[in-house]
């Protein structure tokens, strides 16, 4: 065995002890936040059409690939007498035909990408029937998607429009479950309230010195009235209460509405107000949002329309600053599904075209996922990802080669270059091939391992600029409650000769475990440990619903 294999062998093991003997974890460096709005609308007979909006954003520092979205309509609605989805539909996203809400539960078929700072809306009308009596109904979305070092990133939806509404950059902390009521009753004005909320507390600990320290406290109370609904949360950070948060949305007419302050008590100053208002036109959903935030400077005005056309969808998006009321940018974003020939599936098209007040035209992007080339080749197929952006300063298309051979093992391997077009005439300046990534199911877990072959790349393969190469671990654990839990592991090394001098390249050893301690509780632990000049990171989420 090569001193590459035996570095790698001896690395698994030491992952693998490490993981199930200490029990020390790592945190994602990729972040994807979800949120789920409900629009009701009744028809007097005891049916009634419920429209959700599932808003899934990349707020990470890495780009977002797999991306995909599940709901569980029958647990939601196990009261109900009947349950129809009526449609599914996606401006950016590719939803999948035969979600049903029962025995598929996933929205989208997992072809999409997530730029950093982009969103995916899917739209989502089912129409439910009731007894006699009203049926409140919460139930959450779950997002997933694949970081660049092949981890899962998850998150669970917050209720109403935004994913991270304590603004503390971490959406996971926040999934308020999304409640309608179905009332066939006519209409009183304190028919239906219901409470709940929720307490969370982390703590981290750090050596060199040991330093221990409970990095914040929040309190979330969420309270719905009928339509409407209110919440309060409050944080306390290192002692200090730096965050107040109070918003009510609802639904009147035809129209959603939502509004929300933000206020930093510590310093008794003003942080931000939201005001939001959706309605459904001839078919087209438009909403306007005003935000101000403190600078004046930052505060915008989004207008958005969206909508469908046969196998089209499509949206546009104009933002203009408030006083002066001027513009800033515009977007326009459009897909569809194409059939290269009868026997391949649909692959996804996707394009976009935006402008800024300051040099007008700024980029155009265009994206095909899932083309099929070299079927049967080795036992398996090659489906090819290519996206292209034209800027004003460069144009570039890049290539993604998918292999998935059909072996005993399945695995997944994927190639990843650049090519460089030239700005003033037709031809190309370069071509690289920047990376690979590969993974490989082990049972219930999944082995991964990731390669940059330059230093500029580290971060989109790795998920790290200082380390060129990622193997890690990730898996189900036993969870209370039917809540799966899940446990990873991660190694980066650095490339050789290593700069630090450490053993075998290693240059960072990281774990996690997310679990479910009774039906209310939810724990989470983490750890990074660098093995040249040992130092370890400790964090442990504690939350507690009510």
């Amino acid at each position: 065995m090569g001193s590459v294999g035996l570095r790698r062998l001896l690395l698994v093991s030491v992952c693998l002890a490490l993981l199930f003997s200490a029990s020390i974890l790592g945190q994602a460096s990729a972040s994807l936040g979800v949120a789920k709005e409900a629009r009701v609308e009744t028809h007097g007979d005891g049916s009634f059409t419920v429209t959700y909006v599932i808003h899934a954003v990349n707020l990470g520092t890495f780009d977002l690939h797999e991306v995909r979205i599940e709901d569980d309509l029958a647990s939601a609605f196990s009261g109900a007498w009947a349950l129809e989805v009526v449609s599914v539909t996606s401006l950016r996203g590719t939803v999948r035909a035969d979600y049903d809400g029962r025995e598929t539960r996933s929205l989208l078929s997992g072809a999409d990408r997530l730029a950093v700072g982009e969103a995916i809306d899917v739209t989502l009308v089912v129409r439910v029937t009731v007894g006699e009596d009203p049926l409140t109904c919460a139930n959450s979305a779950l997002g997933t998607a694949l970081a660049p070092d092949g981890s899962l990133v998850a998150d669970i939806s917050e209720q109403g429009t935004d994913p991270d509404p304590d603004q503390d950059t971490d959406p996971s902390n926040n999934d308020t479950p999304t409640v309608v009521v179905l009332d066939p009753r006519p209409v009183t004005s304190w028919a239906n309230v219901s409470m709940h909320g929720s307490f969370e507390t982390s703590i981290q600990v750090a050596d060199a010195p040991l330093v221990v320290d409970v990095t914040s406290i929040a309190f979330d109370s969420f309270v719905q009235l009928d339509s409407f609904s209110a919440r309060c949360y409050a944080r306390f950070t290192d002692t200090n209460y730096d965050l107040l948060i109070l918003s009510v949305s609802g639904v009147l007419g035809t129209s959603q509405l939502s509004s929300s302050l933000v206020f930093n008590p510590t310093t008794a100053s003003f942080v931000s107000a939201q005001a939001t208002g959706a309605l459904d036109i001839l078919g087209i959903h438009l909403t306007d949002t005003v935000y101000i935030t403190s600078p004046q400077s930052s505060s915008y005005t989004l207008l958005r329309a969206s909508g469908d056309a046969g196998p089209f969808t499509f949206a546009a998006s104009a933002t203009f600053g408030v006083c002066p009321f001027t513009f800033s940018e515009a977007s326009i974003y459009a897909t569809w599904e194409w059939q290269a020939c009868s026997s391949t599936p649909l692959t996804p098209l996707r394009t976009s075209v935006t402008f800024d007040d300051q040099t007008g035209f700024e980029s155009f992007t265009a994206s095909a996922a899932g083309i099929p080339i070299l079927e049967g080749v080795l036992g398996g197929a090659g489906l090819l990802d290519v996206a292209i952006e034209f800027t004003l300063t460069e144009k570039v298309v890049t290539p993604t080669l998918r292999f998935q051979p059909d072996w005993l093992v399945c695995p997944d391997v994927r190639v990843f270059g650049e090519i460089v077009l030239s700005s003033g005439s037709i031809g190309i300046e370069g071509i690289s091939i920047y990376g690979i990534r590969a993974e490989l199911p082990i049972g219930d877990f999944v082995f991964r391992f990731a390669d940059s072959f330059v230093d500029s790349r580290n971060s989109s393969m790795t998920g790290k600029a200082a380390f060129f190469e990622l193997i890690a671990i990730e898996g189900p654990i036993t969870s209370c409650c039917a809540s799966p839990g899940r446990v990873k592991l991660s190694a980066y090394f650095e490339r050789p000769p290593a700069p630090s001098g450490a053993l075998f390249g290693i240059g960072l050893l990281a774990g996690s475990v997310d679990f479910r301690v009774t039906n209310n509780v939810a724990a989470y632990f983490s750890a990074e440990f660098t093995p040249v000049a040992p130092h370890l990171h400790l964090l442990t989420r504690l939350r507690v619903n009510w």
